[in-house]
C-alpha cells in the first residue's frame, strides 16, 4: 500500500504544474523521493520500496517478485506486462517534469521578490 501511495504522489506532479504556485514542501518531498528512487533505479534497476515490499512479503509467507512493482501488479490485476523500457522512460519524463516545476517555482519566487 505504501508503495502505491508513493507512486501516486510522484505521478501527481503533472497535475500540480497546472497550479499557479507549487508549495515548497511538495517539491522538497518530491525531490527527496525521486532522488532516492533514481539512484536505486540507475544502480540496481529496482526501486528501494520494492526491496522493502519483497522483504515484508517474505516475512508474511507470500512469494517475492522480481522487477518493478508496476509490472508485477499490472500482470496480477490486468493481465498485461509493462515493458521495463516504458517504466524507465516514465521515470525520465517525471524527472524532466520535476525540473520544469522547480524552474517554474523559482521564476515565480523571483517575480515576487522583484515586485516587492
Amino acid at each position: 500500500m505504501v508503495h502505491s501511495v508513493v507512486a501516486m504522489y510522484l505521478v501527481s506532479l503533472p497535475i500540480m504544474l497546472f497550479r499557479k504556485t507549487i508549495p515548497a514542501w511538495y517539491l522538497i518531498i518530491h525531490i527527496s523521493i525521486f532522488s532516492i528512487a533514481a539512484v536505486f533505479h540507475f544502480t540496481s534497476g529496482v526501486c528501494p520500496l520494492t526491496f522493502g515490499e519483497n522483504y515484508f512479503r517474505g516475512l508474511s509467507g507470500l512469494s517475492q517478485y522480481e522487477g518493478n512493482f508496476l509490472n508485477h501488479y499490472a500482470e496480477q490485476f490486468f493481465h498485461f506486462s509493462i515493458p521495463n523500457k516504458l517504466v524507465s522512460n516514465a521515470i525520465i519524463a517525471l524527472a524532466v517534469l520535476l525540473i520544469v516545476a522547480l524552474i517554474k517555482t523559482f521564476r515565480l519566487k523571483q517575480r515576487q521578490i522583484i515586485s516587492i
